[in-house]
């Protein structure tokens, strides 16, 4: 079972891949509470969500729904497996993915190219705890990143920053249950926040959604006019200053998914306070 997905197999990583030169491996498996689903029907046994802090904006919006890639049967499939394997041979999956981590080091190296690794794709594991490997640990020159709830921060074992190894860049996502309060104080640790965000165009799913316009500014409670990136330019958050506003374009294949996560909250107004056009 091959577990590291190349760049040109994701759009979050093949987008990195188109504007520079660096070769971004990601691990994709299945989401959120369809992680439990696959465990309990493969193997009878109860298994855990791989999405922990997920929101129900969040889950309403989750781009292995929104997207059409993740919809195929095939794609699908492979993540259904590799999360069995991993809930139920954990030791065997975490020797097997240390192993194509450094393959996948020695092919960029071999060809002159740079090489970023991010293992949560489209969950929420803490892939630098002993439990889980260690694993950008085991390997300190090189760089890992993810995305991971703002909820999670400081919130518990593994999450604190002084848990977090120099060679992994985090950024939180908001959600719909975050408060911008919260992001303050993230970004005055200096840490990045990534937030939704949505227009009112027509015609907006689908690669429709990267028409939408996103804010230059967020005005925050007491940091003020603080600027947003555009985070749909590469998913590489390895080479940013420290404590930015990443900003995404919401994206849906459906209205109905695009409804979902306007109506919970998930997804933030590109007009409405308190961004700034």
């Amino acid at each position: 079972m091959i577990l590291l997905s190349p760049p040109s197999s994701n759009v979050k990583l093949s987008k990195t891949q188109a504007n520079t030169e660096t070769l971004v491996f990601g691990l994709s498996l299945a989401a959120h509470s369809l992680a439990a689903q696959e465990v309990r029907r493969a193997t009878g046994e109860t298994g855990f969500t791989v999405c922990p802090d997920s929101s129900p904006g969040c889950r309403a919006a989750c781009v292995v729904s929104a997207s059409a890639q993740g919809q195929l049967n095939s794609v699908q499939a492979a993540r259904n497996r590799k999360t069995v394997f991993l809930q139920t041979h954990r030791a065997e999956f975490i020797r097997i993915l240390k192993s194509e981590i450094q393959t996948a080091i020695d092919r960029a190296a071999y060809i002159g190219h740079q090489v970023r690794f991010r293992l949560n794709v489209d969950s929420s594991i803490p892939w630098h705890a002993e439990e889980y490997g260690a694993i950008p640990q085991a390997f300190p020159e090189q760089l890992f990143y993810d995305y991971h709830p703002l909820a999670a921060l400081n919130s518990r074992r593994h999450w604190r920053l002084s848990d977090i190894p120099p060679n992994l860049r985090i950024c939180w996502s908001k959600k719909e249950t975050d408060s911008w309060w919260k992001v303050q104080d993230a970004l005055a640790d200096l840490q990045s926040v990534a937030v939704v965000f949505h227009d009112d165009s027509p015609h907006r799913v689908g690669r429709g959604a990267y028409a939408q316009a996103l804010p230059r500014f967020v005005d925050l409670p007491s940091l003020g006019k603080w600027p947003v990136v555009d985070g749909d330019y590469s998913d590489d958050r390895t080479e940013d200053p420290k404590g930015l506003i990443i900003g995404l374009r919401l994206k849906s294949r459906s209205e109905q998914i695009r409804t979902a996560a306007i109506r919970s909250g998930f997804s933030v107004p590109t007009s409405a306070a308190p961004c700034i056009l």
